[in-house]
């Protein structure tokens, strides 16, 4: 079974927030600052990868990896995260990020000093069905 690991030296924005109350040009740089993060990133791995071809059907997984404790809501998390799922389909990782292509695996947040801020995004491909 093939994984691909995409380590993105950033966490989504707080603009980017379900919960963000901001401008819409503020939630616009968010998406686009982090969306093409996650691009670049997606890029550099499948690139890294030995003879890759695109998923057709995958789990994601995903670690955010904080610098500091406080309680944090995974639900808001994964809501963060869509552009950078949208980077990830422009970077010919998966064909989709609908139900049919994409299916959630574990939201782990984290905390670690050392790797902070960080997310690590894996995708495990699915058989079809």
């Amino acid at each position: 079974m093939r994984s691909l690991r995409i380590e993105v030296p950033m966490l989504p924005p707080f603009s980017v927030s379900p919960n963000a109350r901001v401008s819409w040009t503020a939630e616009w740089q968010g998406k686009k600052t982090y969306g093409a993060a996650v691009f670049y990133c997606a890029i550099d791995a499948r690139n890294r990868s030995d003879d890759f071809t695109p998923y057709e059907v995958a789990r994601i997984d995903i670690e955010l990896i904080f610098p500091m404790e406080r309680t944090r809501d995974a639900d808001n998390a994964v809501a963060s995260l869509k552009s950078g799922l949208d980077g990830i389909v422009r970077a010919g990782i998966i064909k989709g990020d609908d139900h049919k292509h994409l299916h959630w695996g574990h939201v782990n947040i984290t905390v670690d000093r050392e790797r902070a801020p960080m997310t690590v995004i894996t995708l495990t491909e699915e058989a079809k069905g």
